[in-house]
């Protein structure tokens, strides 16, 4: 036991490893690349999870990214901030006090 066993986040980079390892089958036979596709889907999540979707969409090759948008937490924070965000990457505080009253005001912690 490494100390990750029963810690919470502690299987994330196992799942990188093994998303990797997936991409780069080939077929035994034939030496081809076998195009076996992952996707990332997220719903609810935390930290760890929006740090996991930087890098999927940073991989190369990058990973695409489904976000279940109203299933809470970080999938609800990175939906909104693709939503909303202009392309230098600022949100208007107008569109982020929308978010928190949608939410509830549960996202304080963001403040």
């Amino acid at each position: 036991d490494n100390g990750t066993s029963g810690r919470y986040g502690g299987e994330i980079l196992l799942r990188k490893r093994f998303e990797r390892f997936l991409l780069k089958q080939t077929n035994a036979q034939t030496a081809e690349n076998s195009n076996i596709p992952v996707v990332c889907v997220v719903v609810e999540g935390g930290t760890n999870t929006i740090r996991m979707v930087l890098e999927h969409v940073t991989d190369n090759p990058p990973v695409p990214v489904v976000v279940c948008d109203g299933s809470g937490r970080a999938a609800d924070l990175i939906s909104f901030t693709h939503r909303y965000a202009r392309d230098d990457g600022y949100v208007n505080y107008y569109s982020l006090t929308r978010m928190k009253c949608r939410n509830g005001s549960k996202l304080d912690q963001y403040d």
